[in-house]
């Protein structure tokens, strides 16, 4: 492994705190929007600022349906690419900082302690925040997010047209049989063969 300097490390290790910031407000993200109530969505559209405009566009999208989808599937990728990011940037750094370590160990830190850390401070708390301050939360998220979607719509767009592929084939798919009917089905196959 080649030698980092000193100021490398430390950018490294500024940027995925930073990393874990953006990761929280992300994550929370998720929960603020999808759990803005009828009323919170009345403020935001009687409100003439432009985070408020914001917010109501990300949430109604051009077509019926298609601004929530777009959302969730920009937060996904987003927050998927940004914990990435922070696993890859602490691999570094702990072979750096910890380079005695027998590699079950360090991959056991790693695996763990900064599962752990993205957990906590970057989805758990952020969503526990974002349940208490939904709109607020939303507002401050909503010109990031807006541009993410657009910088992020060659890695969401196919992956929303699968979903909703497959959801067109759920859709379309014969209904179950529930147990009633196959007991009923089971009774008069059996009186069938008895015949």
């Amino acid at each position: 492994m080649a030698e980092l300097t000193p100021g490398l490390i430390w950018l490294a290790a500024t940027a995925s705190l930073l990393l874990l910031v953006v990761s929280a407000f992300v994550s929370g993200s998720e929960i603020a929007f999808f759990s803005l109530g009828p009323a919170d969505r009345a403020n935001a559209a009687e409100a003439e600022d432009e985070r408020s405009k914001a917010v109501l566009d990300l949430l109604e999208g051009p077509g019926e349906g298609q601004g929530p989808r777009q959302l969730l599937a920009t937060i996904l990728v987003l927050n998927n690419a940004v914990n990435i990011l922070i696993i890859l940037l602490s691999t570094v750094l702990m072979q750096h900082w910890l380079p005695a370590l027998p590699p079950w160990l360090s991959v056991l830190l790693q695996v763990f302690g900064v599962t752990f850390l993205i957990v906590l401070f970057g989805e758990v708390l952020p969503k526990v925040y974002a349940n208490r301050n939904p709109l607020g939360l939303a507002r401050i998220m909503a010109r990031p997010l807006r541009m993410a979607r657009t910088v992020l719509r060659p890695a969401w767009q196919p992956m929303n047209a699968l979903a909703g592929a497959l959801a067109a084939r759920v859709d379309t798919a014969p209904p179950e049989l529930s147990v009633e009917d196959r007991k009923s089905t089971r009774l008069n196959s059996s009186h069938a063969n008895i015949s």
